[in-house]
């Protein structure tokens, strides 16, 4: 398998290490499911599973990628006061796969 159905093992050592030990199909359906419940953010997301957005970021990515989940025009600003994307799923009769 590759990306992104798999995480990306990245180019450093470390970067494969956090590839090799995140659950991620659990994570990208906890995202999914939470995306599909209520348009998010990944720091939302994060935020309620009480986890950093670098374990729900990355499972967007491949969601997107995917073509799960998609931009819905709207951004909410996090607690940095940036803005961020808010995640919809795709309607499923509108999915690629």
């Amino acid at each position: 398998m590759i990306y992104p159905n798999i995480p990306h093992p990245g180019v450093t050592d470390t970067s494969r290490e956090a590839a090799e030990h995140i659950d991620a199909k659990t994570w990208m359906n906890r995202v999914l499911n939470a995306v599909r419940e209520k348009p998010s953010t990944m720091s939302e997301i994060a935020d309620a599973y009480g986890v950093l957005a670098t374990t729900t970021r990355p499972r967007g990515s491949q969601l997107l990628a995917l073509g799960l989940i998609q931009d819905s025009g709207e951004r909410r600003r996090n607690r940095w006061g940036r803005n961020e994307v808010v995640w919809e799923a795709v309607p499923e009769q509108t999915r690629l796969f």
